[in-house]
Formats: C-alpha cells, structure tokens, sequence
C-alpha cells in the first residue's frame, strides 16, 4: 500500500486516510486517457489556525473491465491535525471534477498510534453539475484512522501505576504462601462439625439480648446516631481500602480488566472521554465529561433524581453537624443537574447550589422540580 504524507499547520493528531476505491464514476464531458484521482483536502475549524492541506492518489491500480470503477488502496497521511477539521474528498480526471464529498472528523474516533482504530466508511460523491445527469451516485470507500498520544497525566498515572503493582505483587507473593500454608494446616486440624458446640452459648446470648439491645438503640437513637455514621463511614473507608489492594493484586487485575474492558471500550467512543485521555482533543468541561454517563430517558432520569434529593436531605440526619456535607455534596449535585438540564433550564444550577448551601433548604426537592420541568 502506498503511503503519501502531508503537513497542516497547528498541533494535534495523525490522520491516516487509506482510499480503497471509487466506484460507478460518471463519464468525463470530453473523452481522456488520463485516469481520475482522488484528492482530500484537510481544512481546520473557523478561527483555526490551519489551512487546507491537500493530498492525492496515485493512479489506481486496478479498474473495473465494464464499470467506470477504479481501486488505489493508498494511504494518505496528514499529521497536526485538529479533530474537529474536514475533509474534502473530490474525483478528478484531466483537471475536471467528477464528484464531491465533505466529511466531518468529529465522527472519526481518535486512538493510540500502537493500536490505531480503522473506521470504514462509504461516501456517496456528488457529481459535478456540469456532468450529464446519472442514474446513481458514485461512492467512495475509505477508512479513516485519527491517532493522538496520550496526555501527560495518563503518562504519568502509568509511571506511577508500574512501582505501585510491582510493590503489591512483591506483597502478595511474600505473603501468600504462608497464609495459604496457615489456612490449609487450619481447615486440615479443624473439624467443622466441633464448632457448633462452642457456638451454641453465643447464638443463645444473641437471641437473648438482641431484643433490649435494639429496644435501648431505639430509645437512644439522637446520642447513637452520631456513633453510628462515624462507624459506618470507618467501615466503608477500611472496605474501600481492602478492596483497592485486591483489585491491585494479579488475580484482581485480571478479575477487573476482563469486567471493565468492555465498559471502557464503549466509553472511550464518546469524544468526551477521548478528550480526558488523548492530547489531541481539547480538555473536557466537568459538564462534557459528565453528560455521557446520566441517563437520557425520563424513568432512569427520575430514579436518579429521586436519588439526589433523598442523597441533599440526609444531612438532616445529623442535625447541625450534617450542614456540613452540603458544602461537599452542592458541587456535585449541581454539576449533576447541569449536566442533565442545563440546556433547557440554565437557572437550575444556582436554585440547585443556592439549596444546599443555605441553612435548613435541604429538603426542597431541586432535583425532581428539574425532571417534572423537563418530562412534566
């Protein structure tokens, strides 16, 4: 496969346009013995920077015997790419113009040069005026791949990935065979069915004082609730931290890799998560990066909605004190609510933040008053 290369003028991705063919071209006006060619013209976005930048084929390398159809195969390169160019696809023989195409790369998703992504397409070229009218319109096939580097935060997030799996796979594998030689000797000793008597004593005093227990709980709850949170968010935080080093561990990666794989691989064909990861795109708004993952249709969306508002109001359960989580939880709730709403109801973002954060306006339901706007 032949390769041309070309330059535009601004930094940004590599584009690799390999034309496959051109087929059913209408009749040049006068006859020629030329063959036609097909040339692409990359043209940045209003107010860029970058001009056009205009490559051709070569002579195709085979036609068809009846059929004004013609094959290249031949790979057009153009690096400094803005991924929100255009491009310009024109049929051309003796200097006339047979047929042409704009595409639009916001289409194209962008991925990394090690393992670039070839989206294959056919465009439908319009013939030029000047040509008889055809029957059908000649079509072009292609594939397009858009390739960037990654940003330096992802690099640097693998650099710091590399010693922190080695430091927990050198863990595991110094601690692993004596816990599993511990546990085998352990089941090997032990005779399930010898448990159940020294059990028999502590389930007896756990139906026995269950009940009071949970009688003075009740009674006490303004003075145990407090306990109760703090408790709950130790546990909550010891559990995160247990599951973080398992899903770190050899079997854990591959555990996690095979369940997210797909999900990432979905997302990563959404622009705004493409502009969180390669250095081509522009970086994300909070919004962009947000929108992709709420759901579009009203009975999700209420469901979440109904999730905000239950999520606002639960500062209420430490009275006082819980005011405190709102100057947490307002960033994200309005961020949310934007994210979902904003196009239609742009002043749902400050009744959103101005509900949190004042005093004692928790339990105004912001969220489901956007939903019953937008679905009501």
């Amino acid at each position: 496969m032949k390769s041309l290369e070309g330059s535009a003028s601004s930094t940004g991705g590599t584009l690799i346009v390999n034309v496959i063919g051109v087929y059913q071209l209408p009749a040049p006006a006068t006859p020629t013995p030329s063959l036609p060619l097909i040339t692409v013209t990359l043209k940045g976005p209003e107010g860029s920077s970058q001009g056009p930048t205009t490559l051709s084929t070569s002579t195709p390398k085979s036609k068809h015997p009846t059929h004004l159809s013609y094959r290249y195969d031949t790979a057009l390169t153009f690096s400094n790419v803005d991924p929100s160019s255009t491009l310009t696809f024109n049929a051309v023989q003796s200097g006339a113009t047979l047929g042409s195409v704009t595409y639009d790369l916001t289409a194209v998703p962008v991925s990394h040069p090690s393992g670039p992504h070839h989206m294959r397409t056919e465009l439908e070229l319009t013939p030029s005026s000047t040509l008889s009218p055809v029957d059908s319109f000649p079509r072009l096939k292609l594939s397009l791949a858009l390739t960037s580097p990654y940003r330096s935060a992802v690099l640097a997030l693998q650099s710091l990935s590399k010693p922190y799996f080695a430091g927990v796979d050198a863990v595991v594998d110094f601690a692993q065979p004596p816990l599993a030689a511990a546990w085998s000797a352990v089941a090997s000793a032990v005779n399930p069915r010898y448990l159940v008597l020294p059990m028999v004593p502590v389930l007896v005093v756990a139906a026995v004082l269950t009940p009071p227990l949970a009688g003075l709980a009740v009674i006490g709850l303004p003075l145990f609730l407090p306990l109760l949170v703090i408790t709950s968010l130790l546990s909550l935080l010891l559990a995160g931290l247990g599951f973080t080093f398992y899903v770190s561990t050899p079997h854990g990666r591959a555990r996690t890799s095979s369940f997210l794989s797909p999900h990432l691989s979905s997302a990563l064909r959404h622009r705004a998560f493409q502009s969180l990861v390669y250095s081509a795109l522009p970086p994300p708004t909070p919004v962009a990066a947000v929108k992709p993952l709420l759901p579009t249709e009203p009975g999700p969306r209420l469901t979440l909605c109904l999730l905000i508002d239950f999520l606002g109001s639960s500062s209420y359960l430490i009275p006082f004190a819980g005011e405190a989580f709102d100057l947490f939880w307002a960033p994200a709730q309005t961020l949310l609510l934007q994210s979902m709403y904003g196009s239609s109801q742009p002043n749902l973002k400050y009744v959103s933040m101005a509900e949190e954060l004042l005093p004692f306006t928790d339990v105004l339901p912001t969220a489901c008053v956007g939903w019953v706007g937008e679905h009501g």
